[in-house]
């Protein structure tokens, strides 16, 4: 996508008063510019160079539907270039479309005031959104779910890992929701694990009326619970 292309798109309708829709396509290019992070110069190359147009299409378009549907964006702010710039050096790095939509994800709620976090938290929640894959992240909605509210486990003992191998349900939970590590027991058990060391999931204990029942079943983590909130869509919701 040429800048001229870009602009197009997020024409304002108003030159004498931009709207925050027109001031999405002038900060992303300045953003994405060569001035801010060398992107044009590094990536010289034409399959390089297409990953980074689509992704600036992905984010103008999507920023220009949230600013459809709530109206104020906060776009010229420290938290969201910075949130710009991170998101768009990890993209270049993948061609995993999942794994850009949630980096695209972080991006449209550090323009919202009400879906921003603070920026201690919104700084871990990039090394983490760096870190994981989309099956980590998969893996994290399935304790959030509760669909592994009855497995016992305990993170700080290593042989919790026969868990994965040999007891029900937590193997039939994994089949079913993440079919796609089924044969790969030390993969299953690398995505729990990193999860902990990340603090993401723990064994945190339940209400006293269900203490006796699921005392050892991991659970996200606070920390885990913000992130998923700030890599999930807003446009969804």
């Amino acid at each position: 996508m040429t800048e001229d292309n870009l602009n197009e798109l997020l024409k304002p309708p108003s030159q004498e008063k931009l709207s925050d829709a027109g001031k999405i396509g002038v900060l992303l290019l300045k953003i994405m510019s060569s001035d801010w992070i060398g992107v044009y110069e590094i990536l010289a190359d034409y399959p390089s160079q297409k990953r980074l147009d689509e992704w600036c299409k992905q984010v103008s378009e999507q920023l220009v539907q949230l600013h459809e549907k709530v109206k104020v964006l906060e776009l010229n702010t420290p938290s969201f270039e910075s949130t710009c710039i991170h998101t768009t050096q990890l993209a270049l790095r993948t061609h995993v479309q999942e794994k850009r939509q949630l980096l695209c994800n972080a991006v449209l709620n550090s323009a919202v005031p009400s879906t921003l976090p603070e920026e201690m938290h919104r700084q871990i929640y990039m090394e983490l959104l760096s870190k994981l894959t989309p099956t980590h992240i998969k893996v994290l909605r399935l304790f959030a779910s509760q669909k592994l509210a009855h497995v016992h486990i305990e993170l700080g003992d290593p042989s919790w890992i026969n868990v994965i191998n040999f007891v029900e349900p937590m193997h039939e939970v994994f089949d079913q929701n993440v079919p796609e590590t089924i044969g790969y027991e030390d993969l299953r058990f690398r995505f729990v694990n990193d999860l902990f060391a990340e603090g993401l999931i723990a064994n945190i204990l339940p209400e006293r009326e269900m203490l006796s029942e699921i005392a050892h079943s991991p659970k996200p983590t606070p920390l885990a619970k913000g992130f998923l909130k700030f890599i999930e869509s807003p446009l969804e919701n």
